[in-house]
């Protein structure tokens, strides 16, 4: 009665949420944001909707900030300032006259201020005050910030906020960003000390919900300069109606969530014809195609012996009867399950090819060129 409803109201109301006008802002700021998205945006060019369960997945950050300050409240930490509207006047020169409107202090705000809201200020045991800004992030995304990886655009989000914040409170110059795995309600912390007189982030150590802790000492210069210019370069893109090199790979998640990936992406095709060919590479080309072409003889060979050898083995666990078992330090359990594939045969005419739509594919072949031919 209501599953099947549910998705449909969160892709209704994520549509609505979605035409909004693009401004600059702190939560779309920092190095990592696609500039040419953000300049579809500028440029309100229509964009494609998300499915709605993509949206529900998406949109539930808030209620994580609000499961994480409830625990919060139980510890000797103190929890102050939630939404904290942060103001810096005119770095945004460019900008036009007038003003928008801000649905979270339901207030007029000028166009050339930048305005965002602190989500936090945590206060320990010794009356110490830090920022914090939370974030609740796919497994997939934490998993990458676990391997290494630094949240820059966060990270640069967080700068802004604490900038706006010292204009206040000059002595607020220490951090955190906390992020929350969506999926496995694991935790990530980033401590920071931001410099305003300097324009520099210090990231200093990250510790996880396993008590692992490193130290990292990462200066950031110029963080929230290089932001503020990076909303300048679109507005005088949009106003020249150009468009930037795309930044990302057409298989990169940012671009298969991004709602112009059709309209991004649809004269790659026509493009790609347009470069040129025959063309003599320089030798540091020529070395990584010679690396690749033997980590791939490489793979060839392993993917061949790695074949054999799981047929070996299957062909003893059917000779055996067995189809789980331990050898030595492993564990091996083979398994047989059904998959539904479609058959367009039995579709209705027509219904394969209304439902089929044209994506560009890259693909690199790499050929030895054959002895005496230049």
């Amino acid at each position: 009665m209501i599953a099947d409803l549910l998705h449909k109201i969160a892709g209704m109301e994520f549509a609505s949420e979605e035409d909004r006008p693009y401004y600059p802002r702190p939560s779309i700021a920092g190095p990592q944001r696609c500039i040419r998205q953000m300049v579809y945006w500028a440029c309100s060019e229509p964009k494609k909707p998300l499915p709605g369960r993509a949206v529900v997945v998406f949109s539930d950050s808030s209620w994580h900030e609000e499961l994480t300050m409830d625990l919060l409240r139980k510890s000797n930490f103190a929890i102050n300032s939630e939404q904290m509207p942060i103001t810096i006047p005119g770095v945004f020169p460019w900008m036009p006259e007038g003003t928008w409107f801000c649905g979270v202090c339901e207030k007029e705000v000028l166009r050339k201020d930048c305005h965002g809201h602190l989500d936090w200020i945590i206060t320990d045991v010794l009356g110490v005050d830090r920022a914090v800004e939370h974030k609740a992030l796919s497994h997939f995304a934490c998993e990458a910030l676990m391997r290494g990886e630094m949240p820059y655009d966060n990270l640069t989000q967080k700068s802004i906020y604490m900038r706006g914040a010292q204009r206040y409170n000059p002595d607020l110059r220490e951090g955190l960003l906390l992020i929350k795995n969506k999926n496995t309600s694991g935790y990530m912390e980033y401590r920071c000390c931001y410099d305003g007189s300097s324009d520099s982030l210090n990231v200093i150590e990250s510790v996880n919900h396993r008590c692992e802790r490193q130290t990292h000492n990462l200066i950031i210069p110029r963080i929230t300069g290089d932001a503020f210019d990076k909303f300048r370069e679109v507005d005088e893109l949009r106003e020249k109606k150009k468009l930037p090199a795309r930044p990302y790979e057409i298989d990169s998640w940012r671009c298969q969530y991004c709602p112009y990936f059709e309209t991004c992406w649809e004269g790659w095709a026509e493009e790609h014809t347009a470069l040129a060919t025959d063309v003599t590479l320089e030798n540091e080309v020529a070395d990584m195609v010679r690396y690749e072409r033997e980590i791939a003889g490489h793979l060839s060979d392993l993917k061949k012996e790695r074949e054999k050898l799981q047929e070996g083995i299957k062909n003893i666990l059917t000779e055996k009867q067995v189809r789980s078992g331990r050898a030595g330090e492993y564990t091996v359990d083979w398994t047989v399950t059904m998959q539904k594939r479609f058959d367009k045969e039995l579709l209705p005419p027509g219904m394969y090819e209304a439902a089929s739509v044209n994506v560009p594919i890259e693909r690199l072949n790499i050929r030895k060129i054959k002895e005496g031919k230049k």
